[in-house]
């Protein structure tokens, strides 16, 4: 617990003191030691401070600084002296405050893409998802873990080129280093590419807060022919350097005794330095800090180094500024600043942001130069070569376009063949359950509520594994960072960047976490945009849809359908951009600069992994949300048991089998079949007269005028929780209506065979190649599912925009959709 948490008369033990380097040890000289034990006596008439004793002296500490420091509760023991216990008591205590010292909590930080998750990973023993691109890192994730006498608390946090609070991920790592204020930093480092990686680094040092690093992509650095001295540029550093080697997991177990060591202050490499600004900046950094230290409350100073908040005033940090306002002296302490900033100006002839900046690089040029040996080589030859055809001028777009076709035609086709053997096994298991069961209500729960329809999703999984095989290949190979690079232009012209594209590609696998992958945008408006166009972008929910409508009625163009579908999608959602972009979103486009990493052979381990991960979730869906979802259809499409249609029809039926009884002999084959066709006839009333029937009548007459009937209308309001219920729906609907039993066929055989049941075109097929497509194509564009919805809202941080999704995509599938229906009857399709 912290001393904040204490009330008036109680007392404690102090565990720990956080803060900055400076502050924890002005604290500790005051008293505030380990083991030590505080009383509280009294709060001011405010509550912002408070009189405690400590050490015999009365001392007055504020809340601030008393939410900086954890105790231990006195009333967690027994204290009894008179019993001669005392002795062991302060034992007690010491030792459990000892304990409680050694949560080690450590920040994980870094650039993007430069291997901190790989790092997290090794660690934890944790599988948190690593791509060769920027920004698969959108929040922080903890994990704490038992090493020796230590728990260490491990956050990995989002990559930042620097804490300038640009970009959301930039400010969430700044926060987070503000609030919770970590022991160490782990800083990772991207070994082949030094010089940009270590500007980061100069802002750590800045902080004042004990930091290690550890160096990744190692045999890269080597294979370029360069030498790095470690020790000499841990040296020149002032932290330690710890070099890894993730593929063989070598350099994990010495990374953590140098965490421990610097904890616990015994590690020769650790020291405080400055980066060193030149004596005109180093002038106005300590003219600032002095008069930060004039501050009564020190609000921030005492979690960050005064340095560190002098450096980011002159750089024109908004957040700090902002901060340094509510100080005392705040007012005065900006005026200072542009008085500051104007001096560095006049003298170096450019603003103060940009002279530190260069400084930040000098610096790290200067111990670069230093602690590498060796000339900076490119590329092989083969390699340029290679890198240069995939993102040619005028190649590059084909290529792309081909490779995604291709992962349409593999995932359609090479997928048929596992899908057919779960589906043959879907068929046996319900069959199997008819034949061995009695005609009860249960056995219809089984075989038209939970076979069909968890077992109508199932049969995807492997045309869903294919899809993130690829994926996953395009990411770790890093042609994902390519294609951004070869859309760039294109985006630039529809108010985005290519960074755009990052966040729209992940949509292939599930939007939520691509809408929350916006946060790497730094241009609000353009994250906006980005949030409100990846419902365009068709999920891995969705495909099974695709697959089966295009199974069913184009067999042999499944891929170009599939194909076509994702491109209308990505059409719309450049439309949708561009009218966003110029009525509501008209800010600037913000610079653009992404690093295009090193073309990397993936493992076969690690995509395979992947697609693992992806089952996973895939079936723990199949076993919660798609399982309940199919028995509350079933239920509602099986109850009211009874209706008056029903029992008018069954009336209808014993005057028909009493008319052919009269002439069984002549008629029997007649009769069989009659009473097969009654049978279905009675499933279908049943079925339509149920409450799933009566709800759908209610929202026939807005989808009729696109060809879908009642079914059609249950299935799509079955996908507001999740688009694979689409399909389980449609199971469930279509067994319920077949009175085969155990001989049913495959449920995209039921969706051929249905068939008009009234009207002039009675027993023609209800579904039609046009009203497949124009299915497949409502389901691609209306609303996504409830998760992204609530994730729009949580991201624009307004209800607003997640009304807005939903009404502008349901109507612009309606729209589109009736168009290309009525368009295609107009010309016979």
């Amino acid at each position: 617990m912290l001393l904040t948490n204490l009330k008036p008369g109680q007392s404690a033990y102090i565990a720990k003191v956080k803060g900055s380097g400076s502050y924890r040890k002005r604290m500790m000289e005051l008293g505030l030691v380990n083991g030590e034990q505080i009383k509280l006596l009294k709060l001011s008439s405010l509550g912002e401070s408070g009189e405690y004793l400590l050490m015999g002296s009365h001392v007055m500490l504020r809340r601030i600084d008393a939410e900086l420091i954890e105790v231990i509760p006195n009333q967690n023991y027994d204290y009894n002296t008179d019993n001669g216990n005392s002795h062991n008591f302060n034992e007690e205590v010491k030792n459990v405050s000892f304990d409680k010292n050694q949560t080690i909590n450590v920040a994980i930080v870094g650039l993007s893409n430069s291997g901190k998750t790989t790092v997290f990973n090794a660690l934890t023993g944790m599988n948190e998802r690593v791509a060769n691109y920027s920004g698969v890192t959108i929040s922080a994730k903890e994990f704490e873990l038992k090493i020796g006498d230590y728990n260490l608390k491990l956050a990995d946090l989002p990559g930042t080129n620097s804490l300038c609070n640009v970009a959301e991920s930039e400010a969430l790592v700044k926060e987070f280093i503000l609030k919770q204020t970590p022991d160490l930093i782990l800083n990772v480092v991207d070994a082949g590419n030094l010089e940009r990686n270590l500007y980061l680094t100069t802002e750590l040092i800045d902080m004042d807060i004990p930091t290690v690093m550890a160096l990744t992509m190692m045999d890269e650095f080597e294979s370029s022919g360069k030498e790095l001295d470690i020790d000499k540029l841990a040296q020149l550093l002032g932290l330690p350097v710890v070099s890894l080697d993730s593929k063989n997991n070598i350099g994990f177990d010495n990374l953590i005794n140098v965490l421990v060591s610097v904890f616990n202050g015994e590690n020769d490499y650790s020291r405080h330095i400055h980066v060193g600004y030149g004596r005109h900046i180093e002038e106005s950094i300590k003219n600032l800090q002095v008069l930060m230290k004039g501050d009564k409350r020190a609000l921030i100073s005492n979690k960050l180094s005064a340095r560190y908040l002098s450096i980011k005033l002159l750089e024109g940090d908004k957040v700090t500024t902002d901060d340094i306002a509510n100080l005392d002296n705040g007012k005065e302490i900006i005026e200072e600043t542009e008085k500051e900033k104007a001096k560095i100006e006049k003298e170096y002839g450019d603003t103060a942001d940009v002279v530190i900046t260069r400084m930040k690089y000098g610096f790290v040029k200067g111990a670069l130069y230093e602690a590498v040996k060796g000339t900076l080589s490119l590329k092989s030859e083969g390699k340029r070569s290679f890198d240069r055809f995939l993102t040619h001028k005028y190649l590059g777009f084909p290529i792309f376009a081909f490779f995604i076709w291709l992962m349409f035609f593999v995932t359609f086709t090479l997928g048929a063949y596992p899908m057919e053997w779960i589906e043959d096994g879907v068929q046996w298991f319900n069959g199997f359950i008819s034949e061995h069961m009695s005609d009860t209500m249960f056995k219809a729960l089984m075989t038209e509520g939970v076979i069909s329809g968890v077992g109508g999703v199932l049969v995807f999984l492997p045309n869903i594994l294919l899809l993130f095989f690829f994926i996953a290949l395009m990411e770790g190979t890093g042609y994902m960072s390519r294609a951004v690079f070869i859309l760039d232009s294109f985006m630039h012209k529809i108010g985005l960047h290519g960074k755009s594209f990052i966040p729209l590609v992940m949509g292939f696998g599930c939007n939520v976490p691509a809408i929350m992958s916006t946060r790497i945008l730094e241009n609000r408006n353009e994250r906006m945009i980005s949030i409100l166009i990846n419902p365009f972008i068709s999920c891995n929910a969705r495909l099974p849809v695709y697959i089966l409508f295009a199974g069913a009625f184009f067999p042999n163009h499944a891929a170009i359908v599939l194909f076509s579908i994702y491109f209308i999608g990505i059409f719309l959602a450049v439309f949708t951009a561009i009218w966003l972009r110029k009525f509501v979103f008209k800010a600037e486009n913000a610079p653009f600069v992404m690093e295009l990493p090193p073309y990397r052979i993936p493992t076969i381990s690690s995509l395979f992994k992947f697609m693992w991960d992806k089952a996973k979730e895939y079936l723990k869906k199949i076993a919660s949300v798609i399982l309940i979802s199919s028995v509350i259809f079933w239920a509602l499409g099986y109850f009211p048991i009874k209706s008056k249609k029903l029992d008018s029809f069954d009336r209808e039926t014993i005057e028909i089998v009493a008319g052919l009884e009269v002439e069984a002999a002549e008629y029997q084959l007649d009769m069989d079949s009659v009473l097969l066709s009654r049978e279905q006839m009675r499933k279908a009333l049943h079925h339509e007269n149920s409450y799933l029937g009566n709800i759908g009548k209610i929202i026939e007459p807005a989808i009729r005028p696109l060809g879908f009937d009642w079914k059609l209308g249950i299935s799509i309001l079955s996908g507001i929780p999740a688009k694979e219920i689409i399909i389980s729906s449609l199971a469930v609907l279509y067994q319920t209506d077949d009175a085969e039993g155990e001989n049913s066929p495959l449920l995209r055989e039921k969706i051929k065979d249905q068939k008009i049941m009234s009207g002039p075109d009675a027993g023609k097929p209800f579904f039609t190649p046009l009203l497949a497509f124009v299915f497949i194509l409502f389901v691609s564009i209306y609303f996504p599912c409830i998760g992204s919805i609530i994730a729009i809202i949580k991201e624009t941080g307004s209800v607003k925009w997640g009304m807005f999704v939903v009404f502008y995509t349901f109507g612009l599938a309606w729209v589109l959709s009736f168009a290309v229906y009525r368009i295609g009857l107009l010309i016979g399709l």
